[in-house]
């Protein structure tokens, strides 16, 4: 059995919708609380130190980062390890973005090796007649 934990991983991203380079701020929204501004070009560790600082709900969490220059797509991956039951998920406002737009989902990533964001663990095994 492999499961993820409901809002457990999350996947910021930034996406151009034009040709011009995406600049400018937004703020994350985690049910009643929000973060301060964030520039779109926000490193891993400034998001996971703010999300920390500005969202008490939340005690213990993983940020990595990518960039495809290609085509300007920035995205952050979440992993929420301790917070407040049960887990919510982020909201970004567009405030002050221009050239793009900043995005929230969910995901249950899949298992791969060397990565500590992805690990999945699953159990396996016979209780009594029955196989779990």
């Amino acid at each position: 059995v492999t499961s993820c934990y409901l809002n457990a991983h999350q996947n910021l991203r930034v996406e151009p919708t034009s040709t011009l380079p995406v600049e400018g701020f937004f703020y994350l929204v985690y049910g009643e609380e929000q973060t301060r501004l964030l520039n779109v070009d926000i490193s891993a560790e400034e998001l996971r130190r703010t999300i920390l600082l500005d969202i008490d709900s939340i005690h213990s969490l993983v940020v990595n980062r990518d960039e495809d220059l290609n085509i300007g797509v920035k995205s952050w991956d979440i992993h929420l390890q301790a917070y407040d039951s049960p887990a919510e998920s982020f909201f970004a406002e567009n405030y002050l973005v221009t050239g793009g737009n900043a995005f929230v989902s969910t995901d249950c990533p899949v298992a791969s090796q060397g990565s500590e964001l992805y690990s999945v663990k699953s159990v396996a095994g016979s209780r009594g007649k029955d196989f779990v």
